[in-house]
Parts: structure tokens; C-alpha cells; sequence
């Protein structure tokens, strides 16, 4: 998260990053190089979040989105 968005990330984005780890262990598990281009590719983007994060690499791993 710091070496990507340049910052510590504060406790909303910690429990964000706690959920999103749990999320991708249910979704069958990504590779650490395939979270490090997440975030490299949000960050090309210019999209600082991990919501946006989670989107590229649960499309990627061809996950479907909750229902709004």
C-alpha cells in the first residue's frame, strides 16, 4: 500500500485491506505479482482506493460483483 499510493494507509483503508485479503482467499486466492499490478494499474489510473483495487483484480480473476 505505501510503496503504490505513496502513504501509510489510515484505519478505514487497514479494515478495508482486512476485508479485501478475506475476500480474495474466498475467491480462490490471488498471486502476490497479480496484487502488485492491481495496484499498479490503479495507480496509472489515478485511482487511489482500494474499492478500485479490488474491482481491476476481482476482474481479472473473473469474480463477479455483488448485487447492488
Amino acid at each position: 500500500f505505501p510503496n503504490a499510493f505513496g502513504r501509510i494507509p489510515n484505519s478505514r483503508e487497514l479494515a478495508q485491506l482486512r476485508d479485501f485479503e478475506k475476500e480474495i482467499s474466498a475467491a480462490g486466492g490471488a498471486t502476490a505479482v497479480q496484487v502488485y499490478d492491481a495496484f499498479k494499474e490503479a495507480c496509472e489510473q489515478n485511482k487511489f482506493s482500494i474499492s478500485y483495487v479490488r474491482a481491476i483484480l476481482f476482474g481479472w480473476l473473473g469474480v463477479p460483483r455483488a448485487p447492488p
